[in-house]
């Protein structure tokens, strides 16, 4: 029965690496397809006529490699080399979904954020002054914030080195639509975020870094209020305050690590840091950490749906069960 039980589940997880293949292939497809005539119309300018045929041309090596992995029997290579390739075609259309969403200069609802803080009883000085009295505590959120990239590079690579494709596949996927949901509602929140709005005093700190608590308001004071701004991908950073993605981003990484035993605990104790990180590291308000953690379990179980059907979610506590 163990070995029926792992053989027929082969089947059936093959079925749903193809379906979280396609689903990331036809979202990369869309998100071009969607974004860049919004960009469009919004009027706002970009350069992203030079990065287009770089694109281009990524792509079509990528497909040409992938296909010969195919033939090659090399699976997992391929998987992997179109897992990375599909994140860096993501690049440009979330950055541009992103700073759109602030280009439409909707007023700055800081006020509005701090007061939802408060109706939830929640003091940002008081959070700022303990972890900034507490050195290692200020060092460990600084290095869990800092997490966020490396997360994202090899975190896929160890899903698929673990036999875990389909979900390598679900988070590369899972990371774009939260982007691209949160571009969308931070339309109507563009922030400049706690130390700024508080006028807190970063002068002050003592084992915080002030320079990721502002690092960003060039950029996104620029997008927001200047009407000649020009994106440019070299220079794009993260400019969105509702929803927090560092939070989102640690929900999606901790699940995705979930379902490989060697490293479901160190990464879920990390991004336990990184999502709270966000409110002390950096410019967040709690709600934007409640919202980006709501954005990342509605993409996650949106994706979820698409690529499996009802059997798979039988089938994979028959084989828990067996293993």
């Amino acid at each position: 029965m163990h070995t029926s039980i792992k053989h027929h589940g082969w089947l059936k997880s093959m079925d749903e690496i193809s379906r979280s293949r396609i689903t990331l292939l036809i979202l990369i497809g869309l998100s071009y397809a969607i974004v860049l005539p919004l960009v469009s119309f919004s009027g706002m300018r970009s350069d992203h006529a030079v990065q287009l045929p770089l694109t281009a041309v990524t792509a079509m090596t990528a497909a040409t490699a992938a296909c010969v992995c195919t033939r090659k029997g090399l699976d997992l290579l391929r998987s992997g080399l179109e897992i990375y390739v599909c994140g860096f075609l993501f690049i440009l259309p979330e950055g541009l979904a992103v700073y759109c969403a602030v280009y439409l200069k909707m007023p700055w609802a800081d006020a509005q954020l701090s007061a939802m803080d408060a109706a939830l009883g929640w003091n940002w000085y008081t959070l700022i002054s303990i972890v900034d009295s507490k050195p290692v505590l200020a060092r460990l959120l600084a290095v869990a914030y800092a997490s966020f990239a490396l997360q994202l590079s090899i975190l896929p690579l160890l899903l698929v080195l673990a036999g875990r494709t389909a979900r390598a596949y679900q988070m590369v996927t899972c990371s774009a639509v939260m982007i691209f949901i949160g571009a969308a509602i931070s339309i109507w929140y563009p922030a400049v975020g706690t130390h700024t709005h508080y006028g807190y005093d970063l002068g002050n700190l003592k084992n915080l870094d002030p320079k990721a608590a502002i690092q960003f308001m060039g950029e996104l004071t620029a997008v927001h209020d200047n009407p000649n701004f020009v994106f440019s991908l070299a220079r794009a950073t993260g400019i969105q305050t509702f929803p927090s993605m560092h939070a989102a981003i640690a929900v999606l990484c901790g699940w995705a690590a979930w379902d490989v035993k060697a490293i479901r605990y160190p990464f879920f104790v990390l991004n336990i840091f990184m999502g709270f990180s966000a409110m002390v590291v950096s410019n967040h308000y709690l709600v934007d950490v409640i919202a980006g953690v709501g954005v990342a379990g509605l993409s996650i179980s949106v994706i979820l749906m698409l690529v499996r059907r009802p059997y798979d979610h039988r089938h994979q506590r028959l084989r828990a069960l067996a293993l």
